[in-house]
């Protein structure tokens, strides 16, 4: 947001948009580098943290329009309204649109309940995911745990499965853990590649959507078997 505000501000000034770009990217890379660093350390267990009480709360779409609106603007990733063109010439806001359409897709904000009862929680985290078939059975499919707070995603998985996966029958819980959502994943957890069929009911000019955009990466298409990688872990529901 702050880069596009300066660009604006530049523009308006009369300056070429190409004769600061270079610099706006430098910029963004001192910025990301720090915040590499971080997480790889926090990794690594050289960093501290505390345990700390968080909320899981599904959001409903229709009650909770502006909170899923506004889903990726809780932790630092591509979701972020800031990012205008994510991919195929669509924004973030097109992506978060879609997911919010979609009857096959849901949304769970992570929040940190306030110490005055009196007092909104604050939203520090975020997952939403969609549904699939493996051999025909269902499968719940998690983009990724977004929340800078939680190193450990093991009680955050285990209550979406309680709340829903097992609700459904699901065959298998399924989560990315790609950089802005890399986790030490639980040890029940496989990375092996698997085959699946991700679902997604919704149209764009009256023809079914076949692309989708977020960290599963199953070749970014839907409705169509296709691989994992290994940077998508899964567990069997018994």
């Amino acid at each position: 947001m702050l880069r596009y505000i300066l660009q604006d501000a530049l523009q308006n000034s009369g300056f070429e948009a190409s004769s600061f770009e270079h610099i706006f990217n430098e910029w963004e890379s001192h910025i990301e580098g720090p915040i590499f660093e971080y997480r790889k350390l926090k990794e690594q267990g050289q960093i501290q943290t505390k345990r700390e009480e968080v909320v899981l709360r599904y959001l409903d779409k229709t009650e909770d329009l502006v909170a899923c609106a506004r889903i990726g603007d809780s932790a630092q990733n591509c979701f972020s309204s800031k990012n205008y063109v994510v991919q195929q010439g669509l924004g973030a806001s097109d992506w978060i649109a879609m997911l919010h359409k979609d009857p096959l897709s849901f949304m769970f904000h992570i929040e940190r309940p306030s110490s005055d009862p009196s007092l909104p929680t604050e939203i520090i985290g975020f997952v939403f995911g969609s549904f699939g078939l493996e051999n025909g059975k269902p499968v719940v499919m998690l983009n990724g745990i977004y929340c800078d707070s939680v190193n450990n995603p093991e009680n955050i998985l285990k209550a979406i499965e309680e709340m829903l996966s097992r609700k459904i029958g699901a065959k298998k819980q399924i989560c990315a853990s790609r950089p802005a959502g890399k986790k030490q994943m639980p040890k029940e957890y496989s990375s092996k590649p698997i085959s699946v069929k991700r679902l997604r009911a919704i149209d764009f000019n009256g023809l079914p959507i076949t692309q989708i955009y977020d960290d599963l990466q199953t070749h970014n298409e839907v409705n169509v078997e296709r691989q994992t990688d290994d940077a998508v872990w899964w567990r069997v529901i018994s």
